[in-house]
This record gives structure tokens, sequence and C-alpha cells, in this order.
């Protein structure tokens, strides 16, 4: 059985404060302006916070046993840290090249798309076409399924693309950097925040899409831009701050893992790591 978690809904304090109030959310304005992120960034890349990363580690129980190689270069900046390579062999792809396989370590929610589609999460929903800004393409998802990899900061924050492929386009949406904390989906998660998805050609899952989301604090998504693709190859990364990868798939090309469906369906998150199966190409 695999280990799951029920969706968090309560949030910090903190967070309370920031969402649900007049003065909470003058709060959320000002941290969540592109200055506040572009300083926050220009701080985590800096020598300066080299400090925070041994505290980091302690306080979010990070085992670097998976990162020993880049443990033994040292980090010259707390981005450098957050986005370090797994060591060789640490995430093998699952051998079942007919496998879906997770693109990141997360927590994994699963929701089939249909016509009145709102993706719930805990109560607060989202349409599919929203979340690609109106793109005409959502409507051939009908029936599909749509897969949402929320990371946390005790993840290895880099991505991969789960098929062999080419990229048809990508389109970049700019946003408001909110924190994927879940009491943030109140105030339109998907919508406020920053996001880049691309249409993909792929060999087993036919045309797809896989999108990235940034979050409150976050300096950027850092895709490498690839034309041409293979399974396994990294798309791209995140820098400081949790974050979140999303997969959807036409009608008929994907068979979801009974499990993960089944605890989404009853309010669960499934933890999944990068390259384990989570469903099958049909």
């Amino acid at each position: 059985m695999r280990e799951r978690q029920r969706i968090d809904i309560a949030g910090s304090k903190a967070l309370k404060f920031m969402y649900r109030g007049k003065l909470g959310r003058l709060f959320l304005f000002l941290f969540t302006s592109r200055f506040m992120t572009k300083l926050s960034g220009f701080y985590a890349n800096s020598a300066f916070s080299k400090r925070k990363i041994a505290s980091f580690i302690n306080n979010n129980d990070i085992d670097m046993d998976d990162y020993k190689k880049a443990a033994a270069s040292g980090f010259s900046s707390f981005n450098d840290f957050f986005t370090r390579k797994v060591d060789e062999g640490k995430r093998p792809l699952d051998a079942d090249r007919d496998a879906l396989i997770s693109p990141a370590d997360s927590r994994l929610s699963i929701y089939k798309i249909d016509e009145t589609l709102r993706f719930t999460i805990k109560g607060d929903d989202f349409s599919f076409k929203d979340f690609l800004a109106g793109d005409e393409i959502a409507e051939a998802f009908t029936d599909g399924f749509l897969f949402i990899f929320r990371l946390c900061v005790d993840d290895y924050h880099r991505y991969i693309f789960i098929d062999d492929g080419r990229r048809r386009y990508s389109r970049h949406i700019r946003g408001r950097f909110h924190t994927v904390r879940h009491i943030a989906l109140k105030d339109d998660y998907f919508k406020e925040n920053e996001r880049e998805y691309s249409v993909l050609a792929t060999d087993r899952f036919k045309e797809m899409i896989q999108a990235e989301i940034g979050a409150m604090m976050v300096g950027k998504i850092v895709n490498h831009g690839v034309t041409s693709f293979k399974r396994g190859d990294e798309k791209g990364m995140f820098m400081f701050g949790a974050s979140t990868v999303v997969l959807a798939f036409k009608k008929d090309t994907v068979k979801p893992d009974d499990e993960i469906l089944k605890n989404t369906n009853e309010g669960y998150e499934t933890r999944v790591r990068l390259g384990e199966k989570v469903g099958v190409a049909i």
C-alpha cells in the first residue's frame, strides 16, 4: 500500500491571516508582488543565503543520502542547494515502457476531466479551460485525466518528461505567486499563480499537456526549452519554494493507478517519487 495523507486545508495561522482578512490581504499583496519575488530570488541566489541550508535540512527532515555527490561539491547558494541533483540511480524509471511515470517527487491527486469539470481539491474548484487561460485545446481533453503533482519543500525540485516526443508549443502565463498550501485554493490557486504549460506530442500518450506552476516567493520556473526529448530527460526545475507539476491526458490514452485514484476520491493525496509508475498507456 502506498503512503497517503489527508489534504491539509487548515494551513498555518499566518496563511489564514493573509487569505481571510482585509489586513492580511494587504500583506499578501506585498509578499506576492514581483518586487518581493525578485528580492527573495536575489537573496536565495547569493552566497549569504548558504547559512540557511543546514537548518532547512534539519527542520524539513531532508534525507541527504540521495544527494551525496552534490553535497560533496558544496553549495554556492541556497538555490544551488534547493535545485541540487539527485545521485545517479536514486530515481530509477519504471522498466515498463508503457508505464506512465511520475515526473517529480510529489503528493499526487488524479481527476477525471469532463465538460462540467471543476477540479476539486477539498471543496475548491477550477475549470480546466481557466487553467489553460482559455486555450481552445482544453476541449480536446474532455473525458481524459488530470494528474496534479504537488511538491513540498523536502521533495526533489527537478522534473522530467514522461515519454519520448516533441514539444509542439508552450505558453507562459504571468500571475501572482501564491502559496501551494491548500488554503490558497480559496483564491483561485491556478488562476493566480504564474504557470507555464507545454503541449507535447508523445509516442505512447499521444497529445498531452505538461504544466508547471510557481508559488509564493518562488523566483521562477526554469524550463530548458528543448523541442525534442526522451523518456526521463530533465524538463526543468523550480527555484526555492513548493511548486506543482500538472499532466493532462486525452480520453482513451491512459489508465490511472487504481489505488491512487481511489485515494483521491477518498480525499487523500498519494506520495510518489520521480520515475514511479502511476498509470499505464492504453
